[in-house]
């Protein structure tokens, strides 16, 4: 393995986008490489970004093991870069789904959390703002 296969490991792992990636290794190590090079090299490193998804019992576990310690206030999105942080290779939904399985009341008082005026909402209609007409709605 090359000193780039092991970069481009590194920050795919990392969750980096290809321009990401592409961006760091042109600025940080002066490695100047195209967006089909990047494709091919992950290729055949076997990174894949939706595919050879982690099995679900080990996903469960680390979630299990994160609302028992410190994630147990956390929403989904931030497991899920938890995950992705730890190698996990699992969608946003099946982790929404696996913490309101494992943990439904935790889910309840996190969507109750969001205050008195959830219901309330402004919504401004900036078609005209060019104009000097500003247009607000309550609801």
């Amino acid at each position: 393995m090359s000193d780039l296969d092991d970069l481009v490991n590194l920050y795919f792992r990392l969750s980096f986008s290809n321009k990401e990636i592409l961006a760091i290794l042109a600025h940080q190590h002066d490695k100047v490489i195209s967006v089909r090079t990047l494709k091919r090299i992950c290729r055949r490193l076997g990174l894949f970004r939706r595919k050879n998804q982690t099995d679900l019992p080990e996903v469960l576990a680390f979630v299990q093991r994160e609302i028992t310690t410190t994630g147990q206030l956390q929403g989904y999105c931030w497991l899920h870069l938890r995950a992705v942080e730890l190698g996990f290779v699992v969608s946003q939904d099946t982790i929404r789904r696996i913490i309101k399985l494992v943990d439904p009341e935790g889910v309840e008082l996190r969507r109750a959390r969001r205050g008195p005026n959830a219901l309330w909402h402004i919504d401004g209609y900036d078609k005209l703002k060019p104009y000097g007409i500003d247009i607000k709605s309550e609801f």
